[in-house]
C-alpha cells in the first residue's frame, strides 16, 4: 500500500462480491457494498478505495449520509485528488468544448459531474453568465475555486449559484440560490443555429436551459420547413422556436408554467415570430391531448423526468403510453414524432418497446429513425449507464 493511500483521510474496504463495478470503472460506491471504513472521514473527505485484498481501486469523495458513501475521481495512486487536480480538470473539460466547437452559441455545458472526473459538479456558461450546481460535499469545498475559474478562463461577469436539487439533501446540504459573483441584471442570451434565446440563468429549471438538446433541436428542424409543429413540454420554446427558424408553418407550443410561458413569449418576440405562425396553450398535456383536434406534421414530446426512482418506471409508462397514443391520434400521415426521457430509468429500449406497444394498438406503423441523445458537451464515462440520463427515439408514424 502506497503511502499516499495512508494519509488519505480514510480508507472503505469493499466486498469481494460486491466490488467487480467499481474495479471495471462505475464511479460509484454503495453503502451496501463496504465491509469496513477505517479512519473518521467525514462528509467532503477524500478516502482510499481498496478491495477485500487490499489492493488500491481509487481515490474517491466520501459521503456521510447519503447511500452512494463514495464517487470516485481518480484511479492512480499517484493522482491523490487535491486543488491542483481540481483546477486541471475544469480547464481540460473546457478545453474540451472548446475544441469541439460548442461554445460558438454562447450557452455550452462546461463542466458535466463524473462525465468530467468532477462528481457532483455542473456549470453551465450562458453568453458572460455562468450558472453552477455543487451537489458534492467535496466541491462545495471548492466553490471559491469554481467561481474564479468562471470568471477568470470562461470570461464570465455573474456566476449564480442554482444548487437547489434534492441531490443536496441527499448529502445533509442546505438549498442554496444566490449570485455569488457580480451582479444578475438581466437574463443573458444565447444564439442556437441563429436563433435567440432568453435564458432565466437565476429561477428558470436546471440551469436556466435545456443545453443537453441542442443536437436533437439542430435535427428535428431540419425536417421543419412548411411543416406544423406540436410542441408538448415546451418549456421555453426550445424545439418550437429552433423549427421556426427554419421555416416551420407553425408551431402550437403547450407548456403548463406561467413563468416559463412569459419566457415562451419573450423568445417568440426576440425572433419576430408573428401570431399567424405560433399558439401558445397554458395547458397541462394530458388535458390538451384529451380534446386536441387538429392534425400535426411533427410532434415533439420532451416531458419532465418521470421516473426518478425504479419503483416509479410501471407508472411512468403507464402515462407516457397514454400521452404517446393521443399523440399517435392527432399525427399526420407521415408525421415525424421525437419522444424523450430524461431518466437513466427509463431509457431507449423501454421507449421502443413503447412506441412498439403504441402502433399495435392504434393501428398505425411507426418506424424508429434514430436513436437520440444529449450533445457532446454532456459527456459521459462508458461504466456509468446513470450518466447518460437523456435518452429519446426518432419516429415517423405512416
Amino acid at each position: 500500500m502506497s503511502d499516499r493511500v495512508r494519509e488519505s483521510d480514510g480508507v472503505l474496504r469493499l466486498h469481494p462480491m460486491k466490488a467487480a463495478a467499481v474495479r471495471h470503472g462505475h464511479p460509484w460506491v454503495f453503502a451496501g457494498a463496504i465491509t469496513e471504513v477505517e479512519g473518521s472521514p467525514v462528509s467532503g473527505d477524500i478516502v482510499s478505495v481498496l478491495s477485500a485484498d487490499g489492493t488500491f481501486i481509487a481515490w474517491a469523495a466520501f459521503s456521510a449520509q447519503s447511500q452512494i458513501r463514495a464517487r470516485c475521481i481518480s484511479r492512480g495512486t499517484d493522482e491523490y485528488p487535491d486543488e491542483a487536480i481540481f483546477r486541471e480538470r475544469l480547464q481540460r473539460a473546457w478545453s474540451l468544448r472548446q475544441r469541439l466547437g460548442l461554445c460558438a452559441s454562447g450557452g455550452v455545458r462546461v463542466v458535466n459531474a463524473e462525465g468530467d472526473g468532477l462528481p457532483g459538479l455542473v456549470l453551465d456558461l450562458y453568453d458572460e453568465t455562468a450558472s453552477v450546481q455543487f451537489h458534492h460535499p467535496w466541491v462545495e469545498r471548492y466553490r471559491e475555486v469554481v467561481c474564479s475559474f468562471a470568471l477568470e478562463s470562461l470570461a464570465a461577469s455573474t456566476v449564480v449559484d442554482r444548487s437547489q436539487r434534492a441531490a443536496r439533501a441527499r448529502e445533509g446540504l442546505g438549498q442554496s440560490q444566490e449570485v455569488i459573483a457580480g451582479s444578475y441584471d438581466s437574463h443573458p442570451r444565447i444564439v442556437e443555429h441563429d436563433v435567440v434565446y432568453v435564458v432565466d440563468a437565476r429561477n428558470g429549471q436546471k440551469t436556466g436551459f435545456y443545453l443537453d438538446q441542442r443536437v436533437n433541436r439542430a435535427l428535428v428542424s431540419e425536417w421543419a420547413q412548411g411543416r406544423c409543429m406540436l410542441d408538448l413540454y415546451a418549456h421555453t420554446g426550445g424545439f418550437g422556436l429552433a423549427a421556426l427558424g427554419r421555416g416551420a408553418a407553425h408551431v402550437t407550443f403547450v407548456e403548463s408554467g406561467s413563468a416559463t410561458i412569459d419566457l415562451l413569449h419573450q423568445n417568440l418576440s426576440s425572433n419576430s415570430v408573428g401570431p399567424g405562425r405560433s399558439t401558445v396553450v397554458r395547458a397541462e398535456v394530458d388535458a390538451f391531448l384529451a380534446t386536441a383536434t387538429d392534425r400535426y406534421d411533427i410532434i415533439v414530446m420532451d416531458p419532465p423526468p418521470m421516473a426518478r426512482r425504479k419503483v416509479n418506471v410501471a407508472a411512468a409508462l403507464r402515462g407516457l403510453s397514454w400521452q404517446l397514443g393521443a399523440s399517435v391520434r392527432v399525427a399526420a400521415p407521415n408525421c415525424l414524432l421525437a419522444i424523450f426521457s430524461c431518466s437513466h430509468h427509463l431509457g431507449t429500449a423501454e421507449l421502443e418497446r413503447l412506441v412498439a406497444g403504441v402502433s399495435l394498438e392504434k393501428g398505425r406503423m411507426i418506424r424508429v429513425l434514430r436513436e437520440l441523445s444529449a450533445d457532446a458537451d454532456h459527456p459521459s464515462v462508458p461504466a456509468h449507464p446513470e450518466g447518460r440520463y437523456l435518452t429519446g427515439i426518432l419516429a415517423e408514424v405512416e
